[in-house]
């Protein structure tokens, strides 16, 4: 059995499969045309490109296909000075530093905004963010090898101004967050050999501080970290999760002391890629659902596997709903229209 499919309790949390004959008659009642959020699917296999909107039961549309080039190494959506209500796409090609934009209306329709050749090659992270004051979203690119970071404005025309550059450590996995609730995007930065791990908050202007009086303690070998607002308090709080184990961790914020939240066990060990996002209505307390910002999760496997979870805020995770249909190719699931750009 999917250990997913059924209710768990989990070091005293609860993970809960909540799709029901009785939810499911309340699909078309709830939010029947709002899109709560929007998906890009990559395949690099084939060379594909797909856009799906989700509602706020987590039911998906399938909005667009596209045929797409088979080496693009990161995609990495932002508000680069795409038309308004629409999200936009850089993808970037790192053997040769090509570069293109996108922009991606609400109906999954891509357009291309503009095209650039002076790219360095070799980028391990590109990281979106409010790194600037100029209202869009700015840039951050790190090169694992060097430890070479730097961050840029991107500006109207989606050419880039240089703000700030940095060495950093060897960094595998570098998130974006908001820890200290200012509204310049935070990082989370982890190395998966060591353990090591850092928090440094951004100003808007391109300078980093170091952040957290009370980091969290954590092991090496998390294959995917994400940050999210888990406890609905504006501080935002990860989670870590170790495909070998099928273990995932969530850590609480609180001004800067990380403590644990929840511990989880049971999960499956091919999820491949997990994405985090407003994908339904978030929270379930009382038998209802109350949409109240909490961060949601998107499970992914390559075995055609994918699970939607809700958090309520207190370390509780409810799946909102389950496929085992999608294709098993996937190489990139990108969340659109997210709330750190």
């Amino acid at each position: 059995m999917n250990p997913l499919d059924h209710a768990m309790s989990l070091n005293g949390y609860t993970v809960q499969n909540l799709w029901s004959d009785a939810a499911n008659a309340c699909v078309e009642s709830v939010n029947p045309t709002g899109s709560y959020q929007q998906l890009l699917f990559y395949d690099d296999s084939q060379g594909t490109l797909g856009v799906d909107s989700f509602d706020s039961w987590g039911n998906d549309t399938h909005q667009a296909s596209y045929t797409a080039r088979t080496d693009w190494t990161q995609i990495v959506p932002g508000h680069f000075g795409g038309p308004s209500g629409n999200t936009d796409v850089l993808f970037y090609e790192g053997a040769t530093g090509y570069a293109q934009y996108y922009t991606v209306s609400p109906q999954g329709n891509l357009s291309l905004m503009s095209s650039w050749t002076g790219y360095s090659a070799g980028w391990t992270n590109i990281v979106p963010g409010a790194f600037s004051s100029n209202g869009r979203t700015g840039l951050f690119f790190y090169d694992k090898a060097s430890g070479y970071g730097v961050f840029y404005a991107v500006n109207a025309d989606q050419s880039l101004t240089f703000l700030n550059s940095y060495t950093f450590n060897p960094w595998d996995i570098i998130e974006p967050a908001e820890f200290n609730g200012d509204g310049c995007t935070d990082l989370l930065y982890y190395n998966r050999s060591s353990g090591a791990m850092g928090f440094q908050t951004t100003d808007c202007a391109g300078h980093v501080t170091n952040y957290s009086s009370s980091p969290p303690s954590v092991s090496a070998g998390y294959t995917n970290i994400m940050t999210g607002n888990f406890a609905g308090d504006g501080e935002w709080e990860m989670m870590a999760y170790t495909q070998s184990t099928g273990n995932a961790i969530m850590w609480v914020n609180k001004s800067g002391t990380f403590s644990v939240q929840a511990s989880y066990s049971g999960f499956r060990t091919d999820w491949s890629i997990i994405s985090a996002g407003e994908f339904g209505a978030n929270d379930f307390g009382g038998n209802s659902y109350a949409d109240k910002g909490y961060t949601d999760f998107l499970f992914y496997s390559p075995n055609s596997a994918a699970t939607i979870f809700t958090s309520d805020g207190s370390g509780s995770l409810v799946q909102l709903r389950s496929f085992s249909d999608w294709l098993s190719t996937h190489s990139m699931i990108i969340p659109l229209a997210g709330t750190l750009y």
